[in-house]
């Protein structure tokens, strides 16, 4: 068993320093009323296999959902993707620009680019408009890979919300890589019909020894990783840009 990999390192000074050089900015005042004010080990695990695998991310185009501090995001670029979109909403965004300035030298030797935005889900489950970072144009013609962890705990309306998102983001050619802690089995299943029911393909990908370099610590902290096949004709939604 990977013992390191079972647990975060540890904080100093508010931050926390992990093997890949990123050094990650916590909120502690955030996670009074938000989760993504730190990391979780999950995104760790999720980093792990990303990094087993780089033919997932490297020359990619890559948005992450639910990033709150950024360290998945920034990982992927570490990892060479050719952009890479870091998204969540409110102060969220705030934690993420002064991670990214944090490690700003670190992410400057990357030839692809990461930037930041905002991707409130209720608003594009409602209105159908995807914010103009992430709508498919005619220079960008949609993400190769759509990453997400740890970003459902309670909520199910923040489930049906995040397939609302999945089935704008992606094209036929997007993978999603879904890493989730098991807390809440009714919420789960919850999001794994919803996501079938919007013509996903879901295969757990954690427990695959072709891949997952992390198996018997992933299944020890009860966290697992589902691969996501979107359906051949995703729904088209409208950029906010195109909106009068």
């Amino acid at each position: 068993m990977h013992a390191p990999y079972m647990h975060l390192p540890c904080m100093k000074n508010h931050a926390r320093r992990f093997a890949n050089g990123l050094n990650i900015l916590i909120d502690s005042k955030l996670l009074v009323s938000e989760t993504g004010g730190d990391c979780w080990l999950g995104g760790v695990f999720l980093c792990r296999l990303l990094e087993a695998n780089r033919g997932w991310v490297e020359g990619k185009r890559v948005v992450e959902l639910g990033a709150g501090t950024g360290f998945l995001s920034m990982a992927a670029h570490l990892l060479g993707s050719a952009e890479c979109v870091c998204t969540d909403r409110g102060n969220m965004l705030e934690l993420m620009r002064k991670n990214f300035k944090e490690n700003r030298k670190l992410l400057q030797g990357q030839p692809g680019t990461i930037i930041r935005c905002e991707c409130d889900w209720d608003a594009v489950r409602e209105r159908g408009i995807l914010p103009r970072e992430l709508a498919p144009q005619m220079e960008r013609p949609g993400f190769d890979l759509v990453l997400a962890s740890d970003v459902i705990y309670e909520d199910v309306e923040r489930a049906d919300a995040l397939v609302a998102v999945l089935c704008a983001l992606c094209t036929p050619r997007t993978i999603v890589l879904l890493c989730q802690s098991c807390r809440n089995a009714r919420l789960e299943a919850h999001l794994f019909e919803a996501t079938k029911r919007a013509g996903f393909r879901v295969t757990e990908i954690s427990q695959n020894a072709n891949c997952s370099p992390d198996r018997e610590a992933i299944a020890a902290c009860d966290i697992g990783i589902w691969r996501l096949e979107p359906p051949q004709q995703p729904a088209t939604l409208q950029s906010s840009s195109d909106v009068m």
